[in-house]
């Protein structure tokens, strides 16, 4: 309901946008598709710390920690609709809206560590790491709006207002790693590590949807009329969600939080001629993301490893976050 109604708002301002501008009979619409690489990563991270028991009767001071680091490397395929008005030179605001979607899965091993700590005992200690084959599904829907607020006919700066939203979602097998043996006679791990044998069985499920609105600041250096370089950056209130279906302990995690997000684009752009003379274009651009949330987990068995079907285990702080950056080649039409 949050995320539909956050939908609305945006749209209601886009209208209210148009209907008062006075310059639409001169306004231009383009459109373009490009092809970039898309590098970074998704991860979360679980910490847990409070008493414990060991030894049936010792109470310590325990904390554990868990990695999931999840890759993100593909190339990723976009197409856009911009609505401006005007050549460049005489342009006052513009709308674009764009959707993308991976071309590919990523190069690189999901992978999955543990530490845990007893207070004066033994430090923090690595007890487990597994690295997985990952299977992407990459989307992102993307509309802004911007509004030159100072300039001339080569330099301007304007403002922008936007709602970006993503979904990223893994399917994880292939696994293979190691782990450490717990010994609560001497409360430690033995020193030598267990080899996990590989597994080609599917191991992990997981989702991770973030709704961004945001708000920024650009400006915009005209070479020519209708040559241009374009730099702008934005800050965003995050509203996240994440789902991971543990399907070998048969355990489903799920969080839902708000936090924050900054981003930044630099684009160049340059009329290569025209097509019954309209101008064909093409586009440089470089994109960075960087998102960061905090909230608490919720962990559900469906079966019984470890647990029992039925029991949950609420609060458990949580962390996840993405960096992403972007560098494509786009080729447009102005229509």
């Amino acid at each position: 309901m949050q995320n539909k109604k956050l939908i609305l708002i945006f749209t209601f301002v886009f209208l209210s946008f148009f209907s008062a501008n006075k310059s639409l009979s001169q306004s231009v619409l383009s459109f373009d598709a490009s092809i970039s690489s898309l590098s970074g990563y998704t991860e979360y991270k679980l910490f847990f710390q409070g008493t414990d028991v060991v030894q049936d009767t010792l109470f310590v001071f325990r904390r554990i920690e868990s990695l999931l680091e999840f890759p993100i490397d593909s190339k990723i395929a976009k197409i856009q609709a911009t609505f401006h008005s005007g050549a460049a030179s005489s342009k006052s605001w513009s709308v674009v809206v764009s959707y993308s979607k991976n071309l590919s899965d990523p190069g690189e091993f999901m992978k999955d560590s543990d530490w845990d700590e007893i207070v004066g005992y033994f430090p923090r200690t690595k007890f487990s790491y597994t690295e997985s084959a990952a299977d992407m599904n990459f989307a992102e829907f993307n509309i802004k709006a911007d509004y030159q607020i100072m300039g001339s006919k080569s330099f301007s700066t304007f403002l922008s207002a936007g709602l970006k939203s993503q979904k990223i979602s893994y399917e994880i097998d292939n696994f293979s790693g190691w782990f450490r043996f717990y010994n609560d006679a001497t409360i430690s791990y033995l020193p030598r590590d267990t080899i996990l044998p590989a597994s080609n069985l599917p191991a992990l499920f997981y989702e991770v949807k973030y709704k961004m609105p945001y708000l920024g600041l650009g400006i915009e250096s005209l070479f020519s009329e209708n040559n241009f370089l374009k730099i702008s950056g934005g800050y965003s209130v995050v509203f996240a969600e994440d789902f991971d279906d543990h399907l070998l302990r048969k355990k489903i995690s799920t969080s839902e939080g708000n936090g924050r997000a900054f981003m930044g684009e630099l684009r160049a752009h340059f009329v290569i001629g025209s097509i019954s003379n309209k101008s064909l274009y093409v586009e440089l651009a470089g994109e960075a993301l960087s998102i960061l949330v905090k909230d608490t987990q919720t962990q559900s068995w469906y079966g019984d490893d470890p647990a029992t079907p039925g029991d949950s285990v609420f609060g458990i702080p949580h962390t996840f976050k993405s960096e992403q950056f972007k560098i494509g080649l786009a080729i447009g039409l102005e229509i």
